[in-house]
This record gives structure tokens, C-alpha cells and sequence, in this order.
């Protein structure tokens, strides 16, 4: 007994092939050139992992010259416009979004995960790391996903109604007075130009240091797990 049966795909319930081995029999063996080109789109949509990664060029000398992300054409019809409410994470309402939109947000929050290559022959890794949250009307992504939502709702010409419900916290009065040395104050300067970002660095780089500067240059109160004394007040 088949495990498996072939739809034809011209056919609008997707219904099966009436002569199953029929079927089979017609079906040719693709070339290893034909394969190749085949790999070859499905690497510059991304299709490959359902997760972002680099494409190989032939002159990787001129990294710039690498192909951005080309997004699928979608023939289900689309919304116009599409309900994000910003708060701990970004939510977007996915009512009414056909399925291969649906799964190009949800790719926003999949990452390659570094660990797995090292950690592949214990078997106890996994491959993607999945840092999205599918909810019966919401998928909620990282805040950080924000701006690469915005560009695939734009490429699609939807337009996303932001409710922002952000806690953003209560106003007070200090004073930084510790002195942030030159590395600090590129990263700290780099992070008060936008409204989020993560600060990644070695240990004893002084990550709580520039928290505190931020504090007071923002001047807005917010959790913080560590305090110098005199450092802030």
C-alpha cells in the first residue's frame, strides 16, 4: 500500500491523480544542472532553511554585491492594512493573512543556532531557534523584528496600524556621574540614537556602566539588576 499520494496540482481541491502509476511513470529524472538552478533560486528567495542566511557569490571579495532577500509574489489577496500593537513584544493580528505571508513573519523570529555545529554529535541541540509566539489571533515577534515587519508589510503595500503600548515609564531627575571610556561611549552613543537595541560584549566591558549613563541621559526610570554606588544618583 502507498504511503503517499501524488495531487495534481492544476486541480482546485487538489484532488489525486486519477491513475496513480501513470502518474509516477511519467515523471522524468531532473538533471544535476537542472537541480543545480533550482537550489540556486530557492537560496536567493530563501527558501532553502526557514531562516535567513547569506548567499554565496562568485566574487566574495565585494561583499556588498550580495543579493538581498527577494520576497515570493503572493495571488491571495492581501489586506490593506494590518493591526501591530507594540508592548513587551510586537504583535501582529494574522486574521485574514494568507499562509505564505503568515510564515514570512513568523521567519523574522527563526535564527540559525551557532551551538548546533559544535554540539551536533551530541544530538541534544537544536538546528533553528524558534523566538516567535503564535497566539489563536496574534503572532507576537521580538521587538526587534519591528523594522523588518514594516519592510515586508511595505513590499506588500499593507499598512500596519500601530497601537503602542509600551510601558514607557515614569520621569525622574539624576545625574551619571562616572566617566565612560571611549569604547563605552561608542556603544552608548549608538544605543541612545534609537529606541531599542542589545548591547553585546565581553565581560568586564562596563555593560551595566552605560545602562546607567542611558538612565540618566534618558532621564526615565526602568528595571535595572545592578548599582554602583555614586554612580547615579
Amino acid at each position: 500500500m502507498p504511503q503517499s499520494i501524488p495531487l495534481a496540482p492544476q486541480s482546485i481541491l487538489f484532488a489525486p491523480y486519477p491513475d496513480q502509476w501513470a502518474y509516477l511513470s511519467s515523471v522524468k529524472r531532473i538533471s544535476e544542472e537542472q537541480l543545480d538552478v533550482i537550489i540556486k533560486v530557492a537560496a536567493e528567495r530563501q527558501e532553502l532553511l526557514p531562516v535567513s542566511f547569506e548567499i554565496e557569490i562568485e566574487n566574495d571579495e565585494k561583499p556588498w554585491q550580495r543579493k538581498s532577500e527577494i520576497l515570493p509574489t503572493i495571488a491571495e489577496p492581501l489586506p490593506s492594512a494590518v493591526e501591530v500593537v507594540v508592548s513587551d513584544q510586537v504583535y501582529i493580528n494574522h486574521t485574514g493573512l494568507p499562509p505564505i505571508l503568515r510564515n514570512r513573519i513568523l521567519r523574522l523570529a527563526l535564527f540559525s543556532n551557532p551551538e548546533f555545529c559544535k554540539a551536533q554529535a551530541m544530538r541534544n541541540k537544536p538546528r533553528i531557534l524558534y523566538c516567535y509566539e503564535f497566539f489563536p489571533k496574534y503572532i507576537g515577534l521580538p521587538i526587534g523584528c519591528l523594522d523588518d515587519l514594516k519592510t515586508i508589510l511595505e513590499y506588500y503595500h499593507i499598512t500596519p496600524q500601530i497601537d503602542n503600548k509600551q510601558n514607557h515609564g515614569t520621569s525622574i531627575t539624576v545625574e551619571f556621574k562616572g566617566e565612560l571610556r571611549e569604547e563605552q561611549k561608542k556603544a552608548a552613543q549608538a544605543i541612545f540614537a534609537n529606541s531599542t537595541g542589545i548591547l553585546s560584549a565581553s565581560t568586564a566591558f562596563g555593560k551595566t556602566v552605560v545602562a546607567l549613563w542611558l538612565i540618566a541621559e534618558r532621564k526615565v526610570n526602568t528595571c535595572h539588576s545592578g548599582y554602583f554606588p555614586g554612580s547615579l544618583e
